[in-house]
């Protein structure tokens, strides 16, 4: 046996609400939890989120930014199930059907307060609230005796990337993380060795330019949301007068890499920095 991957979509509306949905299978039948499902062989997460909430909601999304990483163990040993959890930020399609319906594993849906939540969630549903928006909430399978039954997240507790403060800290290369913050965002300016143009990155959609990741030798950095238009901009740690570009649109976009080629595809082009 072997674990599971389950992917899901944290969609809000304009109140901060979240939609989730109510299970019409085990495990967890009867119980609320964000759509999502198992990945299939040969699927990627991406794909995998966008599919499972086109089944169970009716909605077409564009897909962000990992938002939540855990895991849900079943009773038992060994345990009756054991499922890898992988939690995207995600919004609907511009121009799409925003009307949410339940449909194939999900009975029912609707919105709810992430930090107020009078729902029966499945148990790994209030840990993650608790780390996204630092919720306290309260169920009676919170208070079962085995631990598996919970869902213990990877990592420190996140913000969710729009509530997450610009740190007035300065960094020097060396000191930039290696993955994303979960809980503040460093601006290009707080990059003691940032060239002129990554602080004008943003200029042109009226964005702030903040840091991403490294990938290879490559600083990542974005100008824009997580999902939608976006500016992205990869330096070489080595040799900052290096940079690449990439603009995002939607799903699509356009960029060279360091492989020489000419990139439509975002995952192709931060292969190609990871490659270089």
């Amino acid at each position: 046996m072997i674990p599971v991957i389950g992917v899901g979509a944290i969609i809000t509306d304009n109140e901060g609400r979240v939609l989730v949905v109510r299970r019409g299978r085990p495990p967890g039948k009867g119980l609320w939890a964000v759509p999502g499902g198992k990945v299939r062989f040969g699927e990627s997460l991406v794909q995998t989120a966008a599919r499972e909430i086109a089944e169970e909601t009716g909605l077409t999304i564009d897909v962000g930014e990992v938002a939540w990483v855990g895991e849900a163990l079943g009773s038992g040993s060994p345990p009756s199930f054991h499922i890898v959890l992988v939690d995207f930020w995600a919004s609907v399609t511009s121009g799409a059907d925003r009307v949410p319906r339940a449909g194939d594993d999900a009975d029912d849906i609707d919105w709810v307060d992430p930090r107020d939540s009078h729902r029966e969630l499945v148990p790994s549903m209030y840990r993650m609230f608790e780390d996204l928006y630092g919720a306290a909430l309260r169920s009676s399978h919170l208070n079962r005796e085995s631990p598996a039954t919970e869902s213990e997240p990877i990592g420190t507790a996140a913000l969710p990337p729009g509530d997450r403060p610009f740190t007035d800290e300065s960094y020097e290369t060396a000191d930039l993380p290696a993955t994303p913050t979960r809980t503040f965002r460093i601006p290009a300016s707080g990059w003691v060795g940032a060239p002129d143009v990554l602080i004008r990155l943003g200029d042109e959609l009226g964005e702030p330019v903040e840091y991403k990741r490294r990938i290879g030798r490559f600083l990542l950095w974005r100008a824009g949301p997580p999902v939608g238009q976006a500016e992205y901009m990869a330096v070489d740690a080595e040799s900052v007068d290096q940079q690449f570009r990439f603009r995002l649109s939607g799903k699509t976009g356009e960029g060279w890499g360091p492989d020489g080629q000419r990139h439509e595809r975002f995952r192709t082009w931060k292969e190609a920095l990871r490659d270089a």
